[in-house]
């Protein structure tokens, strides 16, 4: 895989999972507020097993073409201490992100606690995203 598709792969992805969290925290949610509790509780749900579809395609594709870059990176640049920190950082950070999204998007109960506060969880995610994305720029520039 060409290092420019997998970098193209990797932050299409990033963008899409942010995006997806994005509307339905700042978009979907607030609506469903003004509608019945019966047709925001089937929205929701609809709603939930499409948007795990694509958080679940994007956490894959990230993974997979965050492997591969960090193979192409590690094969042929000069270790550099501060590139290596901020990339643990940025998968640390990216594993928690993953972990939340996960989590509430499983089907059934579980993590039925997180599902209740799923507000909260996303604009935890929100934040880590921002960082992530922040980090991600930072080691395209050293």
């Amino acid at each position: 895989m060409d290092f420019v598709i997998a970098k193209f792969l990797h932050v299409m992805s990033a963008a899409i999972a942010f995006g997806g969290v994005a509307f339905v925290l700042w978009a979907l949610m607030p609506s469903l507020g003004r509608i019945d509790s019966e047709a925001s509780g089937k929205l929701m749900e609809n709603a939930a097993v499409r948007f795990s579809r694509m958080i679940w395609i994007a956490i894959a594709l990230l993974i997979i073409t965050g492997i591969w870059m960090i193979i192409v990176v590690l094969t042929t640049a000069v270790p550099n201490p501060l590139y290596h920190s901020i990339l643990g950082i940025k998968i640390i950070l990216a594993i928690v992100i993953f972990v939340i999204a996960i989590a509430l998007t499983l089907p059934g109960k579980a993590f039925q606690s997180m599902k209740q506060n799923r507000r909260r969880w996303m604009i935890i995610n929100i934040h880590l995203f921002v960082i992530v994305f922040f980090l991600g720029v930072w080691l395209g520039r050293i």
